[in-house]
């Protein structure tokens, strides 16, 4: 599912209620899931973020597939650029910023 963040897209689904950003676009280069030991980690890389992006994209994707849905039904959510539509924020715990690169 998460090989739908790809390429430039509204990233208005993802953004918390507050956010000050002047644009909501955001380009995306990778994001993915993938086993370390006994962790599942969720890389993300992007020319910028919003307000808690990260954490609702994270939780909205962990919610989809405990449900069974499909990435179709991820897609729609991400271009629907509506915040309800979204799954619940994942908490910040573990959440950490790896590199920044200009």
């Amino acid at each position: 599912m998460a090989s739908c963040l790809r390429g430039e897209l509204d990233c208005a689904t993802f953004a918390a209620a507050g956010d000050q950003s002047h644009s909501t676009f955001r380009y995306i280069y990778n994001a993915v899931f993938f086993p370390q030991g006994e962790k599942i980690i969720f890389e993300i890389s992007a020319n910028a973020f919003l307000w808690k992006m990260v954490r609702s994209i994270t939780g909205t994707l962990i919610h989809l597939e405990e449900k069974g849905k499909s990435a179709e039904e991820f897609r729609h959510i991400v271009y629907s650029a509506c915040r309800s539509n979204a799954g619940p924020t994942a908490p910040g715990a573990g959440l950490f910023l790896w590199d920044v690169r200009y």
